[in-house]
């Protein structure tokens, strides 16, 4: 099984950072492969991406009031 790394990438077209899970082959330049991720990287998406996250999800009246 490989083992996957975490990478967080700086993208300086949307000044913001994004994660990506990678098992890279040694043959490949980390600093290079990082570039370019970055320099693919689709800002709207990874805005839509990160604004879906944050938003708060709405609560189940069923399970709140089983809850008192």
């Amino acid at each position: 099984m490989p083992a996957f790394k975490k990478y967080r990438i700086h993208v300086p077209k949307c000044n913001d950072h994004m994660i990506v899970f990678a098992a890279l082959p040694h043959t490949v330049d980390v600093d290079q492969w990082m570039k370019k991720k970055a320099d693919d990287c689709d800002c709207a998406a990874l805005a839509a991406e990160k604004a879906k996250a944050r938003e708060q999800k709405p609560i189940n009246p069923i399970k709140a009031s089983k809850k008192t």
